[in-house]
């Protein structure tokens, strides 16, 4: 009996010491970083984190339950930058030339000015300063004498230059007069020629694509188009097209937000053409949405947008396409499909992130979500790592 109560005595030393050390396991794996818990017990996918991301899709979905809902699709487009800023340019044609003419010889100088965008220019002109004068400065530009006057010693001369002779390329010549049949020589002995421009950089049209598949025009009962703009400035009309057809021609007002409910029969399949237009001003219009609401029954649906360089990256494998849910509930249980490609998810876990990247398309790229159990997804998000 004796020896038997040692065996007892040692076996519930070693089931105590077990337990212990359970325990103290439990403790330490708890108070581990949520994404380094997951690693370890291989309750997630093994992601590297998120540090450097860019955002391309941030949503909150609410709840969601196995009872299908009404659809509302929302493409988010980039923000439009609009603007009409005046700028100038001082261009030095000459540091120092001289011109002249007599019965037998003649001296001329030739300058070659470009001007981009000659539509945008709101002046030309040339200052001319002269040390020395004798009969009249001829200037002409691209054949054409503009200016045939004599110029005043010393006198800085400012000579403005027609708007409807200006060109891409331009060319001014300058000379003298001849001084006639009188024996002696006309002299210009100029210290400089200095163009000076003036112009209006102008940015008042932006266009932004969507996507609509057959499936999404088919079920549109209803389409809204919202966003928020930033301005100092009042007074300015703003146009917008979608497929050429206006659904906004009034006062730009950014004191308040009121969503455009667009005619329906202007959506297309395939790629629709939204175009943002204004007369002046300087106007920043973020948040674009574009929503349908579909009168069919269906579950939440994204779309997020992959630019051809981003994509290139993705494909080579420098970056990565992350999609990363918070979640609130019991057991969590949904079908997330890519571009039509299904991911299983089950997480007891508030956060769950994994690789999308391989179902990535370039372009217009769909996400939709198909509950299996009731909770509430508190945050999507698709990102961009390296």
């Amino acid at each position: 009996m004796k020896f038997k109560k040692g065996v007892d005595t040692n076996a519930s030393a070693v089931a105590s010491l077990i337990a212990v050390i359970a325990l103290f396991m439990i403790v330490v794996i708890l108070l581990m970083p949520s994404q380094e818990r997951h690693d370890l017990l291989g309750d997630n996918p093994s992601i590297s984190g998120t540090n450097n991301s860019k955002v391309i899709l941030s949503e909150y979905t609410g709840n969601v339950n196995p009872t299908e809902k009404e659809a509302t699709i929302k493409h988010i487009l980039q923000p439009v930058h609009l603007f009409t800023e005046d700028e100038s340019e001082v261009i030095s044609l000459s540091d120092g030339t001289e011109v002249k003419k007599s019965l037998f010889n003649s001296i001329e100088r030739e300058f070659n000015l470009k001007v981009d965008e000659p539509q945008n220019i709101k002046d030309l002109s040339l200052y001319v300063l002269a040390s020395e004068v004798s009969g009249n400065l001829i200037i002409k530009l691209n054949d054409e004498i503009i200016f045939d006057e004599k110029l005043e010693k010393n006198q800085p001369k400012i000579i403005q230059l027609p708007n409807s002779k200006i060109k891409n390329n331009n060319l001014i010549r300058v000379s003298v007069g001849s001084p006639g049949l009188l024996v002696g020589t006309n002299l210009y002995n100029i210290e400089y020629i200095k163009a000076r421009k003036s112009y209006s950089i102008v940015n008042n049209n932006a266009e932004r694509q969507l996507s609509i598949t057959a499936s999404e025009l088919s079920g549109t009962s209803k389409a809204l188009l919202s966003y928020e703009c930033i301005s100092e400035e009042i007074g300015s009309k703003l146009r917008i097209y979608l497929n050429n057809n206006i659904i906004f021609n009034s006062y730009l007002d950014c004191s308040t937000e009121t969503p455009i409910e667009l005619d329906k029969s202007y959506l297309i399949q395939g790629p629709n053409k939204l175009i943002f237009e204004t007369t002046s001003g300087n106007y920043l219009i973020n948040d674009i949405k574009l929503e349908t609401i579909s009168e069919k029954k269906g579950y939440p649906e994204y779309y997020f947008k992959i630019d051809d360089s981003d994509y290139k990256e993705i494909r080579f494998g420098n970056l990565d396409v992350i999609l990363s849910f918070f979640l609130y509930g019991d057991s969590k249980k949904l079908n997330v499909y890519i571009n039509e490609n299904k991911i299983e998810i089950s997480t007891d876990e508030s956060n769950y992130l994994t690789s999308i990247s391989k179902y990535i398309q370039k372009g217009d790229n769909s996400l939709k979500i198909e509950p299996l159990t009731s909770f509430e997804i508190i945050s999507l998000k698709v990102e961009i790592a390296k």
